[in-house]
């Protein structure tokens, strides 16, 4: 009976030993694993830096750039802009020129100098540009597709200048319903731009359209101009009648009065 408990007793054991075994391997196995694809990662840099002749410590340098590959992540300053999609573009950089096909999308963050945020369609060519992001391809060579998560621009473009507000008055000497334009001669002689937004009344306060205003109508046009264009664009037209605007009318009108009433006085009339 001692010898049947005996054995009992290292039956247990060697299975206990044997479930520990098991244990210890799958740690192992699952370790190895981690450290098989932090490997493979690491190598995937490695490579990447290797083909693009960079130094060990994972640095591209030049006087203007500076780029960082960590595992299959890439960090890139001073790259510049040498084509453009709305899905992306393709920037250089280094020596040996290292050529980026970045892939932008709706989750990349783009930040632009001297405007702030923006989308992919403000990068132009010729722009200087910061990147990171994912490296999907290219490790063997000296072409890297990237998809980026963070751009930015740091080439400053000028700002457009803004329409100058101004009114023109004098009369119409053409009008063009079908090209929506018409041509005011004053002080000076003005081809204006109306759209959908603009607002032709006559002195009274009617609405009027653009094929209700003819040649010799007084007019008053208030817009602005473009000064890269030097377009005319009225936001509302004011139109009198034929030679004199009502409102000079009266004017005319009031002074003729009295001049005569002065006539009168002076001849006891």
């Amino acid at each position: 009976m001692a010898k049947s408990k005996n054995i009992s007793t290292r039956g247990l054991l060697y299975i206990f030993a044997a479930v520990l075994a098991l244990v210890i391997i799958g740690v192992a196995a699952t370790a190895n694993a981690d450290d098989r694809n932090k490997r493979d990662r690491d190598e995937r840099g490695v490579r990447a830096l290797v083909s693009l002749n960079a130094n060990v410590n994972g640095n591209i340098k030049t006087s203007d750039t500076n780029v960082r590959i960590t595992n299959d992540m890439v960090n890139v300053k001073g790259a510049k802009v040498t084509a453009t999609s709305t899905a992306g573009f393709t920037a250089t950089t280094g020596t040996p020129l290292v050529t980026f096909n970045v892939q932008t999308d709706s989750s990349t963050k783009f930040e632009f100098k001297g405007k702030g945020k923006g989308t992919i369609a403000d990068v132009a060519i010729g722009d200087m540009v910061n990147f990171r992001g994912l490296i999907l391809s290219g490790t063997t060579t000296s072409t890297l597709t990237v998809k980026a998560t963070h751009v930015e621009g740091k080439t400053k473009h000028p700002t457009p200048p803004r329409p100058i507000g101004k009114a023109i008055v004098g009369t119409v000497s053409s009008v063009s319903v079908t090209g929506n334009t018409l041509v005011i001669s004053g002080k000076a002689t003005t081809t204006v731009t109306v759209n959908s937004s603009t607002k032709i009344v006559g002195t009274n306060g009617t609405t009027l359209t653009l094929a209700g205003i003819t040649t010799g109508n007084r007019i008053k046009a208030v817009g602005s101009v473009d000064t890269s264009t030097n377009v005319f664009t009225a936001t509302k037209l004011t139109v009198g009648e034929n030679g004199l605007s009502h409102d000079a009318a009266l004017k005319v009108i009031a002074r003729l009065e009295a001049f005569i009433a002065k006539l009168k006085l002076r001849f006891g009339l």
